[in-house]
C-alpha cells in the first residue's frame, strides 16, 4: 500500500513536470522570431582630393570635401590644428617660405631646409557624419600616400574638429600629418609627389 501511494506521488509530478515543459515549448513556438538589423554601413571614399569640385568654405550643398590643403611650418604642438581662419593659416605657410593649395592639380614651391607639416581643412556634412542627433566625427577618416615623402599607402591622418555644431549642416575638421612629430623638410632642388588623398566616410 505504501509502495503504490509512493509511486502515484511520483508519477503525478513526473506529469506536471511534463505538462509545464509542454507548455512552455508550444508558447515559445509561437512567438514571432526576433527581426535582426544588419549594419550594411562601411567605409566610403568621397572625396578624392579633386579641389576643383570644391569652393573655399563649401565644397557644394549637401557634399562633403577638401578646403585647403597647408604645407605649414612643423609645430611640435600641432598649433595649427585648431585654426579655423584660412587667412591665419596661410600666413602661416607663407612666413615660413612653404605654401597651400586650394586647386586642384597643384603644384606648390616649397623652401627647402624647413620643417613641414601637412594639414589638410574639410567640410562634412549631415551626408556622411550624423547620426540622426549629433554628428559623429567617428564616421570621418582621411588617408594620405606620398612615397616621395615617406609616407605608406594610405597612411592614417590624425584630426581635429574645428567646429562642431549640431544646429548646423556640416562640421569642419583639421586632418593633419606631422611625420611623427618631427616634421619633414626637402632638400635643394628635390621634387614630391603625394600620390593619393582620401577623405572617407562611415555610412
Amino acid at each position: 500500500m505504501n509502495t503504490k501511494k509512493s509511486v502515484r506521488k511520483a508519477g503525478g509530478r513526473a506529469a506536471v513536470f511534463a505538462a509545464l515543459v509542454i507548455g512552455m515549448f508550444v508558447a515559445w513556438a509561437t512567438f514571432p522570431h526576433p527581426v535582426v538589423k544588419v549594419d550594411e554601413r562601411g567605409w566610403h571614399v568621397v572625396f578624392d582630393g579633386n579641389l576643383a569640385k570644391a569652393a573655399e568654405g563649401n565644397p557644394g550643398a549637401g557634399a562633403s570635401g577638401i578646403l585647403e590643403i597647408f604645407f605649414i611650418n612643423h609645430s611640435a604642438t600641432n598649433a595649427y590644428k585648431g585654426v579655423n581662419t584660412s587667412a591665419t593659416l596661410e600666413g602661416w605657410c607663407t612666413a615660413a617660405g612653404l605654401g597651400y593649395a586650394s586647386a586642384d592639380d597643384f603644384n606648390v614651391e616649397l623652401a627647402h631646409s624647413v620643417l613641414f607639416d601637412i594639414a589638410i581643412k574639410v567640410r562634412v556634412n549631415k551626408t556622411h557624419a550624423w547620426d540622426g542627433a549629433k554628428f559623429v566625427d567617428g564616421w570621418v577618416r582621411m588617408n594620405i600616400t606620398s612615397a616621395d615623402l615617406g609616407i605608406g599607402a594610405d597612411s592614417a591622418m590624425e584630426k581635429n574638429v574645428l567646429y562642431n555644431n549640431t544646429g548646423q549642416d556640416y562640421i569642419w575638421i583639421m586632418f593633419f600629418y606631422d611625420f611623427s612629430n618631427a616634421g619633414y623638410d626637402l632638400s635643394k632642388d628635390q621634387s614630391a609627389d603625394i600620390t593619393s588623398i582620401k577623405l572617407q566616410a562611415y555610412y
